[in-house]
């Protein structure tokens, strides 16, 4: 509610609204190599963007998030976490542990105890996405991938999360854009490729954000959008427009 939605519900007499609870969302990140931002790094270790990361699109999408311990690859653990998750949380999001490695064990769990209803997409980044529930708690596994787990929040949870407080959609500005150069991707996957979306010369156009590998981080900070290409083309063309997902609102000057 901004003051100015207040200040007219109050100029119609109107001294109390009906309010929905900000769903709360567990966050689990797995995994062996995962060390807290601002801990030492020892060999083979990375630090975990994925809880601080995810935690953030909680809030900026309407949840109270309530990150969980990180656990490493070993499935009783993980077992408990995620059950002890499902009682405590309105939805379960994981990172990690649901691809097709040996120490892989988010899927198994939701399998074994509760209801996997699919596993695997046809989209890029994000393929080992998985959606079941636990005890009547719905459960989405993230690709443990930054990138990935980030782009697939976007595309799942987000609008999930928005449709618990009983809101519609995704809540973002979407746009026709031009590519101003050719991105090649997989083709028989929908891809969502970072973009940086401008105004110039009279049109709406996209350039990359820097690459487009799951495993570059830094294009998804700089980026403003996700182009869409779909499911047959092999890259985005810069003679056809594609529809842009924007994070931020569309800057309307030019990019010079």
């Amino acid at each position: 509610m901004s003051p100015a939605r207040i200040a007219v519900l109050a100029s119609l007499g109107i001294g109390e609204v009906t309010v929905r609870r900000r769903p709360v969302v567990a966050i689990l990140s797995t995994g062996n190599e995962l060390m807290g931002p601002g801990e030492p790094l020892g060999p083979g270790q990375i630090h975990d963007a994925n809880g601080v990361g995810l935690a953030a699109a909680v809030v900026e999408a309407g949840g109270e998030p309530l990150i969980l311990p990180r656990q490493l690859d070993e499935e009783l653990p993980i077992e408990s976490a995620l059950m002890d998750a499902a009682r405590r949380a309105d939805l379960v999001v994981t990172s990690g542990g649901v691809s097709v490695g040996r120490h892989d064990y988010v899927r198994a769990v939701m399998e074994r105890n509760g209801d996997l209803d699919f596993w695997r997409i046809a989209v890029q980044p994000g393929k080992p996405l998985a959606v079941g529930a636990l005890g009547g708690t719905t459960v989405i596994g993230l690709p443990g991938n930054p990138v990935s787990a980030l782009v697939t929040f976007e595309l799942f949870v987000r609008p999930f999360i928005r449709a618990m407080l009983a809101l519609t959609g995704d809540g973002r500005l979407h746009v026709r854009a031009t590519p101003t150069t050719r991105m090649g991707k997989d083709a028989s996957r929908r891809a969502f490729l970072r973009v940086s979306v401008g105004h110039e010369d009279g049109e709406i156009q996209a350039r990359p954000a820097g690459g487009q590998a799951s495993s570059q981080l830094r294009p998804m900070a700089d980026a403003n959008g996700l182009l869409i290409v779909p499911e047959g083309q092999a890259a985005a063309e810069p003679s056809l427009s594609y529809e842009v997902i924007m994070f931020e609102p569309l800057q309307l000057q030019s990019w010079r």
